[in-house]
């Protein structure tokens, strides 16, 4: 009963953990492109991940039985109470440690290595490299690249399409004012600023920094700015909601594996941790995927999240693990690359945390199950 508890708290730590680094993943091009507000932003994925994460209950199965490492690893160390505390420990602390520093990393990449760390400490001899392999890290290494490819292929398709039905940007032109002092000779500043000030208009073109760019036009009555502002809600609501189903059964398959909880039970517990998390600790990771990949318009953040959702429905429903940090990630570097916006150096600091996740999360959780075998 005590392992229990334990295991327990280690899972509701990592879906935290998950939440914080994770949640704003789906609406960063929302917050990005200043189509709407970090609160309002977090508000729309809290409640699309959450709904993603109960529909996990019917639409997770597949996953929820890869995570829980059966046909891949002895059923003697699936069902060691330590072996599923160590891994969700190390799982979280990894992906706690990088949220803590802004930096967007894979959960699923963060489960591999604390499931590896922990099988190479209790059964090293009975390891499946091959299949582990086959099953888990090719399509975390191919995901990134498929969503950079498309995010290529398609923003300029888009873009093409914008301009044959004759969607037009417009740039905002700024007015403003500016009040001048005129001093006199042997006249104090304080007495001219209220006798000698003249308040000046100004007319300035809008810039990065000061105007967003907006769409013009209209179809079937509406104009075009309002519909692509709702298509980018919908489709920053989409990737939240599928990242909901997609996370969820990872996590929770760690309370499958001695058997201790209900499926029902382990999921809504881990969709809860998850909205808690993402509620108070998403603003670091929120920041770096909104500002410091590249700039964002509202019709290439749709671009971007469509590719996104669509790539990590399709693997939850065929059980691949892919990660929905490295898909999104992978759009907004193939926007930027076309657009010619992209903040290499974040990129390369982003990249760099992805091959440290699994490692450091293998290392983390062979310690872990080594001391707790010593009790």
């Amino acid at each position: 009963m005590f392992l229990s508890l334990i295991c327990f708290s280690s899972v509701m730590f990592l879906a935290f953990s998950n939440g914080a680094n994770d949640n704003f993943k789906g609406v960063a091009t929302l917050y990005g492109s200043k189509t709407t507000d970090f609160k309002s932003a977090l508000r729309w994925a809290n409640a699309t991940t959450l709904s993603g994460s109960m529909c996990a209950l019917v639409l997770g199965n597949a996953l929820l039985l890869k995570f829980t490492a059966k046909g891949i690893l002895p059923d003697s160390l699936i069902l060691n109470p330590h072996f599923g505390i160590a891994i969700a420990l190390s799982a979280a602390a990894t992906v706690m440690i990088a949220s803590q520093f802004g930096f967007p990393i894979s959960t699923t990449h963060s489960l591999i290595g604390a499931i590896l760390g922990a099988a190479i400490v209790g059964f090293p001899s009975e390891l499946q490299f091959s299949k582990i392999t086959s099953t888990f890290l090719i399509p975390l290494i191919v995901s990134p690249l498929i969503a950079a490819f498309s995010a290529l292929m398609l923003y300029p398709f888009f873009h093409f399409l914008i301009h044959r039905i004759g969607l037009k940007k417009e740039n905002c032109l700024c007015i403003g004012r500016n009040i001048i002092s005129v001093i006199p000779k042997g006249m104090s500043p304080e007495i001219a600023a209220t006798q000698f000030s003249y308040d000046l208009p100004t007319l300035t073109i809008g810039t990065k920094v000061s105007c967003v760019e907006k769409y013009q036009g209209s179809l079937l009555g509406a104009t075009f700015a309002g519909i692509l502002n709702k298509l980018h809600f919908l489709s920053g609501g989409l990737v939240s909601f599928t990242r909901g189903v997609n996370d969820t059964p990872k996590i929770a398959a760690i309370l499958l594996m001695g058997a201790a909880f209900p499926k029902g039970i382990a999921i809504m517990a881990v969709a809860c941790g998850i909205c808690l998390g993402g509620f108070l600790k998403s603003k670091k990771v929120g920041e770096t995927l909104a500002h410091k990949i590249t700039t964002l318009t509202e019709g290439q953040g749709f671009t971007a999240n469509l590719i996104t959702s669509m790539l990590v429905l399709f693997s939850t429903f065929k059980g691949l693990p892919l990660s929905t940090t490295h898909v999104s990630c992978g759009a907004l570097f193939g926007i930027g690359a076309v657009t010619k916006n992209a903040q290499w150096k974040h990129i390369f600091l982003i990249s760099l945390g992805w091959v440290i996740t699994l490692p450091l999360s293998l290392c983390l959780s062979a310690f872990f199950f080594w001391g707790l075998s010593l009790y």
